[in-house]
């Protein structure tokens, strides 16, 4: 008699695990939550994550790097709503990285403030498919990034934030070629969106 397969762990199994420092604990929790940080982050800056889409990698990364701290730091913390919980962070992070760059979250979107107080399975369905295609199509176009330009983009965080002598002292390239090349990359995330969308 075969035996019934393992079941998935849960979210406060998880959550326990990373409180103990196990980073094999993270993956699990991407796989279920990660859809909803970006789409979250995306909702707040449609117009940085159009004309950045690395923008929003970057600070997708920050949440989870956020959950993460926040779970060693206080051990005992009791999450009841991680998918509540993970929007508040994606927005406070998504916030933040607007302040760095002197801008504010999307205005004149009419769900933005239904947005805030609901999870995004309460959204508009329709709205909320057209909005997730598009995300989709950004990360396809990330991910397509090859040799030096997916080594460049590991420098992703202090590129977004206008780091750039950071960023190229690292990269060992001048700050000129850096912002040239970021340039390109960009040109080219943008052509290939274009690409998907308009299909």
């Amino acid at each position: 008699m075969n035996s019934p397969p393992p079941l998935d762990p849960s979210d406060d199994a998880l959550f326990a695990r990373l409180a103990d420092g196990d980073p094999m604990a993270l993956r699990p929790l991407m796989d279920r939550y990660d859809r909803l940080v970006r789409f979250t982050i995306y909702r707040m800056s449609q117009t940085r994550a159009r004309r950045d889409p690395l923008w929003l990698d970057s600070v997708a990364s920050e949440v989870w790097t956020d959950l993460c701290r926040s779970l060693r730091t206080s051990p005992e913390k009791k999450i009841d709503h991680p998918a509540a919980y993970l929007i508040e962070i994606s927005r406070r992070r998504c916030i933040d990285a607007l302040r760095r760059r002197n801008e504010t979250p999307s205005q004149g979107d009419p769900h933005e403030d239904h947005f805030a107080q609901t999870t995004a399975n309460e959204e508009d369905t329709a709205d909320m498919l057209e909005q997730s295609e598009e995300l989709s199509a950004l990360r396809d176009c990330t991910h397509a990034l090859e040799g030096d330009d997916a080594r460049l983009c590991s420098e992703l965080p202090a590129i977004t934030a206008g780091r750039w002598r950071e960023a190229g002292a690292k990269l060992d390239m001048p700050e000129s070629t850096l912002r040239s090349r970021w340039k390109k990359i960009l040109a080219q995330l943008r052509s290939c969106l274009e690409g998907k969308m308009d299909r």
